[in-house]
């Protein structure tokens, strides 16, 4: 057996809803680069572009959008394959996945690419969504002795040669 396969053999078992994040994190991880190819080769209608709400043309939209998207997509298999392969560092993808999505959405504003009201509207769903992922990733109970489970498990291993 390699490390991998002891690893695997002696982990705890992940709460339920813990499975429930990894398959939308491999979801979103395979839809939103998806997402970004059919944009740009126009595969959608125009009416679909939009920012905050306001219609924008496709190639705004693929200019404002896309880096956050891209971010998303990049956090989102991070997440999927740490928490695949019972990673500590997982927990942490989510929250400075939001933390990015503002200071990604800050950078929009402060080139002009949105206004103001849309990189408010992102700076409160990033609060929002990043606390809810902090509380639920550090501080429910479930998901926390998991995560506390696999550090004590890390401790307790040898050092790998």
């Amino acid at each position: 057996m390699n490390r991998d396969e002891l690893r695997a053999a002696a982990a705890p078992s992940p709460p339920a809803e813990l499975r429930a994040v990894r398959w939308a994190a491999t979801t979103a991880a395979i839809l939103l680069p998806l997402l970004l190819l059919l944009a740009q080769l126009d595969r959608f209608p125009e009416r679909m572009y939009a920012v905050g709400g306001h219609p924008t043309p496709r190639r705004i939209w693929l200019r404002v959008a896309g880096p956050p998207i891209a971010v998303t997509a990049v956090a989102a298999l991070a997440l999927a394959v740490g928490l695949a392969r019972g990673r500590r560092w997982a927990r942490h993808c989510t929250p400075v996945l939001f933390a990015s999505v503002a200071v990604l959405s800050a950078a929009a504003w402060r080139a002009g690419r949105i206004p103001s009201d849309v990189v408010v509207k992102a700076f409160i769903e990033c609060g929002v969504l990043g606390l809810a992922s902090a509380w639920y990733f550090y501080r429910k109970k479930s998901v926390a002795e998991y995560f506390r489970a696999l550090q004590s498990e890390e401790n307790a291993a040898p050092p790998a040669r």
